[in-house]
């Protein structure tokens, strides 16, 4: 009998075990898994878009640009995201082609912006481009930091539009107090460039910056992108006989075209090249014999000791994927991406307006290629320009020789 009633507490016991401590000790559990999932950073997805010409006789530009930005986000995850407030952030590359078409520009910055969501537009290039591009992302407070050059790009009415290289109001002066002071026998200049926004403006600033160091313009061209048959133009211009014909700011593909011709009409006087932006890929679009002598900005060797270790690494690591050199204007979007990152990560958070803030108030910045400074108010009234070290270069034996730094606004020469 006794047995029997011990053996009915024993399962009367199980039962208070089974349907009350248990639940109770699963509960606890539980709530501290649930306090300690609280504590560990959630996982977020920032996307990065651009749109660019990725097809056409700018893709050279395009391209470069939009496989930096897929760099740095490979970079970025390979070290488990991004640590922004209590988020770890992983970075989605998204790049739509436009060609070089401001309507297809228009297109790809609503996709992006209205369907993609992205904060951040990195890298366009071609100011027609762009100036159809902000009327999309400036309303919603995207950041675009771009290649766009004119002065209608950055202003105080578009806090949120960036330029994260040169433009030709900074390297125009440059390249032409260069020329004066070592070629003094130059005193007439010629120059072509597309019939859009970015040739205006280039054409403007190419004309101040001559004739403010004594440079005559005595011709000037426009065509459209694209153009094959240069010689309409070309025939123009060399009667005038100028000392220094300048492509200023085309393409790769329109300004080989231009450098060739130039060649088969039997030119042999000076000629400069103010923002060709990838030497080694313009040397040979033109070839050796036809390209030499032409002058360049963006004339640095990234592979060579002038160069960072990362740059140097960057580069490397470019040209064994792609087969191609890696440009130093492509490099500026994966310094924006670094400077941008590190401002989320210190503002704790990726909202535009408290990063844009931290940028403009952080002023100068070490980057992979090395220092930029963010200036831009005496000139377009708001801190929106920034400004990196350039290398002036020469083609010679189809090679782009380094002649040396060219003195900038806010930087001067950098010393490496």
């Amino acid at each position: 009998m006794k047995r029997k009633k011990s053996l009915g507490l024993l399962a009367n016991l199980c039962l208070v075990l089974t349907f009350v401590l248990l639940p109770l000790m699963f509960a606890c559990m539980n709530e501290l898994s649930a306090q300690e999932r609280a504590k560990a950073p959630s996982e977020k997805i920032l996307t990065i878009g651009t749109t660019l010409p990725l097809s056409g006789p700018a893709a050279a530009w395009g391209l470069g640009l939009s496989r930096m930005n897929d760099f740095f986000a490979e970079d970025i995850n390979k070290t488990g995201g991004l640590k922004i407030g209590k988020d770890v952030y992983k970075i989605k590359t998204i790049a739509y082609d436009n060609k070089g078409a401001p309507s297809e520009a228009a297109a790809c910055a609503t996709k992006l912006v209205h369907d993609d969501k992205i904060q951040y537009l990195i890298g366009g290039v071609i100011a027609a481009t762009g100036m159809a591009v902000l009327p999309v992302t400036q309303p919603v407070k995207v950041v675009t930091t771009n290649l766009w050059w004119g002065k209608g790009i950055i202003g105080p009415d578009k806090p949120f539009s960036f330029r994260q290289t040169i433009s030709q109001m900074e390297i125009a002066p440059a390249m032409y107090t260069w020329i004066k002071k070592n070629n003094p026998n130059i005193k007439t200049l010629a120059q072509l460039n597309p019939n859009d926004t970015s040739g205006w403006d280039t054409a403007a600033a190419v004309r101040e910056a001559a004739e403010a160091n004594g440079i005559q313009l005595i011709a000037q061209e426009f065509f459209e992108r694209g153009t094959k048959d240069m010689y309409p133009f070309l025939t123009r211009i060399l009667a005038k006989k100028p000392d220094l014909i300048d492509v200023a700011v085309s393409a790769p593909g329109d300004g080989a075209v231009i450098v060739k011709q130039l060649y088969e009409l039997g030119y042999k006087g000076a000629k400069a090249w103010t923002c060709g932006t990838n030497p080694i890929e313009i040397i040979r679009l033109c070839g050796a014999e036809v390209a030499e002598g032409l002058w360049f900005v963006y004339g640095q060797d990234l592979e060579g000791p002038n160069s960072t270790p990362e740059t140097r690494a960057l580069a490397k690591r470019y040209r064994e994927k792609f087969n191609e050199p890696l440009a130093p204007h492509h490099l500026t979007s994966y310094a924006m991406l670094e400077i941008f990152t590190q401002a989320m990560v210190k503002a704790g958070t990726t909202d535009t307006v408290a990063v844009s803030k931290l940028v403009e108030k952080t002023h100068k910045f070490n980057t992979s290629f090395g220092p930029f400074v963010l200036l831009g108010k005496q000139k377009y009234g708001i801190d929106r320009q920034f400004v990196h070290r350039m290398m002036l270069a020469q083609a010679r034996g189809g090679k782009p020789v380094e002649i040396e730094w060219l003195p900038l606004p806010g930087l001067g020469l950098p010393e490496y």
